[in-house]
């Protein structure tokens, strides 16, 4: 909510790098899906898609109601002519502009991380470890508060019920 309503009128790139990111903790994809999502995955207020991770072996399709937010952000880009869902900048450059406007919106709780070279603790700001995925991770902690429901939460993620990775 905090960058949701951060006022990023000034820049268009950043405002719309906020709202991509703000679509995506609603929506809770995987990035490669929302890159690859067409305006035909959003149908009666819910977004349909397919999951690029399991589309060739077990394919599996996610169907969620859009968050107010989320339908929001889908109205204010609409017109805009493009293929995808949103008009998306660089895929190059998205994580490190997340970093930015999380900087900029003054998100900086302190969070602890594992160095992945000395395998020690180390403390930094939020906006510095921000990445797409943790888009896909406020989307999953989010539903899990309010429902208290490991299969519907999977299912509404493409996971699988006993995955380790939901479980972490």
């Amino acid at each position: 909510n905090q960058l949701y309503e951060f006022d990023f009128s000034y820049n268009k790139k950043k405002e719309l790098i906020r709202d991509i990111f703000v679509f995506q903790c609603v929506i809770g994809c995987r990035v490669g899906d929302l890159f690859k999502m067409t305006k035909n995955c959003f149908q009666d207020g819910f977004i349909e898609y397919i999951q690029g991770k399991t589309i060739d072996g077990n394919p599996k399709t996610v169907r969620l109601p859009l968050h107010q937010v989320g339908m929001e952000i889908y109205s204010k880009y609409n017109n805009i002519p493009c293929k995808t869902i949103l008009p998306f900048p660089s895929k190059n450059k998205y994580n490190e502009l997340i970093k930015e406007i999380l900087k900029e919106a003054k998100i900086d709780r302190v969070v602890t991380i594992l160095n992945p070279r000395t395998r020690l603790e180390e403390h930094k700001p939020i906006y510095q470890v921000v990445s797409t995925h943790m888009a896909r991770r406020t989307f999953i902690g989010n539903v899990f508060k309010r429902a208290k429901d490991k299969t519907l939460v999977s299912s509404m993620t493409g996971h699988t019920p006993n995955s380790r990775a939901f479980n972490r």
